[in-house]
């Protein structure tokens, strides 16, 4: 009994090897959204730890003045950051999503073409089989 082959093997497993690539890229820019949403966190709890320290001369206020006015620049460039990151993950998603239908439409014509083989080569040795009965009675 031959064995099953299908012809755009190479093809669905360069598919699966791009579908795992863009799985991975979306993954790298979750990771990285998620890495500037903590980072923003950082700088919330630092303005915070530095708002409840008392500014008792007028040295100390306007250190806390700078001190602030700098976490809220970092502030605001990590949500520029962040808008650039969640972009980029949203891209990666669709580009994975389109890779994956790519992927799966080629699956699905490997299963149709599997499941043609297996009737064929189940025709095949019934009518195998019919033979070797006919000539069995014959002989």
């Amino acid at each position: 009994m031959v064995n099953f082959e299908f012809g755009l093997q190479r093809v669905l497993d360069y598919r699966q090897m791009e579908e795992s690539w863009a799985k991975d890229a979306y993954l790298a820019s979750r990771a990285e959204r998620v890495e500037c949403e903590q980072t923003i966190l950082e700088v919330i709890v630092n303005r915070s730890e530095f708002l409840a320290q008392p500014a008792n001369t007028l040295g100390e206020r306007q250190a806390l003045e700078r001190m602030l006015e700098r976490l809220d620049g970092e502030e605001r460039a990590h949500r520029i950051a962040l808008e650039v990151l969640a972009n980029e993950e949203e891209q990666a998603l669709q580009t994975w999503h389109a890779k994956k239908r790519d992927l799966e439409s080629l699956v699905k014509l490997r299963e149709a073409e599997f499941e043609e083989w297996s009737i064929e080569v189940a025709r095949r040795e019934q009518r195998e089989l019919d033979e070797w009965t006919s000539m069995r009675r014959t002989g």
